[in-house]
């Protein structure tokens, strides 16, 4: 069972964090930063200077995964070997329920309050491989190229059906080096993730095995890496793969 005597939530958004900063039987303090490294050392070392028992070690802090804005507040507490939780939002919000209140502060002490009644549960970060870093950004690009591709096609189907012809030949014409281009970029992603899978050990036999999986392919395996941030490179064995992801893989498993 883990031992921690202080429980922190933050509420992250683009430029400014939410702190609160709790124990077992009450709220301590609540502060407003902006999302910089420097600000954010500095809220900790002043917790830890008015707090005798206040350390890393004793310490579980909690947020909510906002993608890029928690970057470089993860960046700074894990360089620092803080121990933290990084929850998927809709699980906070189902285990703890809606509260009325100024919303950010609000969110900040809620998870630290869900901190504190799930410790046992707590699933630490740990920080991503450069290589699965890599993939996720391209995963991104991909991702944003076809949306753009599909916008543009849908843009000249509706066009087909509705507009003049010569209309309708002049935007095919106008979109044409446009999708030329994007499906060259999407060629290019594939290729540069490709490469990296290939050239890491661990991420070309994971790939291996989920791609064993029948209706999995090489586009859904990638995916799967990303929204997992490579956590599955982590884990004990096969079957542990299996429960967490639900998945039969049959082929590796030993009999």
């Amino acid at each position: 069972m883990p031992n921690y005597i202080y429980f922190i939530g933050i509420d992250v958004q683009k430029t400014t964090l939410y702190l609160t900063l709790r124990t077992a039987s009450e709220i301590l303090d609540h502060q407003i930063i902006e999302n910089q490294s420097t600000r954010i050392l500095s809220c900790v070392n002043t917790w830890s200077e008015k707090y005798a028992d206040f350390s890393i070690r004793t310490t579980l802090i909690c947020l909510k995964n906002t993608r890029y804005y928690i970057n470089v507040l993860l960046h700074t507490l894990i360089l620092k070997d803080y121990s933290i939780w990084v929850e998927n939002v809709n699980t906070v919000r189902y285990s703890m329920g809606l509260k009325r209140g100024k919303k950010n502060k609000v969110d900040a002490h809620q998870l630290a309050e869900y901190a504190w009644q799930y410790q046992e549960d707590a699933l630490l970060y740990i920080p991503t491989s450069e290589s699965i870093e890599k993939l996720q950004a391209l995963q991104a690009i991909r991702i944003q190229l076809i949306i753009v591709k599909n916008h543009i096609k849908a843009e000249l189907n509706k066009s087909k059906i509705h507009d003049k012809k010569p209309i309708y030949q002049l935007k095919e014409k106008s979109y044409l080096h446009t999708l030329k281009t994007v499906h060259k970029d999407l060629k290019e992603a594939e290729k540069q993730m490709n490469r990296i899978i290939d050239y890491d050990d661990q991420l070309k036999q994971l790939m291996n095995i989920l791609t064993s999986i029948t209706g999995i392919g090489t586009t859904a395996a990638k995916t799967l890496i990303n929204l997992t941030r490579g956590v599955l490179l982590s884990l004990q064995s096969i079957k542990n793969m299996c429960f967490f992801t639900y998945l039969k893989i049959r082929n590796y498993i030993k009999k």
